[in-house]
């Protein structure tokens, strides 16, 4: 079963709903069954992931990580203590 757009309904920030789901929004895909005999663990979850992705609109997909360097980071850490520097005027020493 794959639930898509429950954040219209519910935000996380939410106590209550604050919209009914009952206007469209709110979707259950229920799926075809997933038969786990013969399959690993992860040959199972592959195929569970591939089931809920087929499901859920393109502003919901998971993004692809992205692989960053540890040189990078620091190049990017760098930039933005720089960058915040000049913004808000205040010497601040980076190493």
């Amino acid at each position: 079963i794959t639930l898509s757009n429950t954040h219209a309904v519910m935000p996380s920030n939410a106590l209550f709903p604050v919209q009914s789901g009952g206007d469209g929004v709110l979707r259950v895909h229920v799926h075809d069954p997933i038969y786990p005999e013969g399959k690993t663990d992860s040959e199972i979850a592959d195929e569970v992931r591939k089931a809920f992705m087929s499901k859920l609109p393109a502003d919901q997909q998971p993004v692809e990580p992205v692989v960053v360097e540890e040189e990078e980071i620091s190049e990017i850490v760098a930039d933005a203590i720089i960058s915040e520097n000049n913004s808000t005027g205040k010497k601040v020493a980076t190493s």
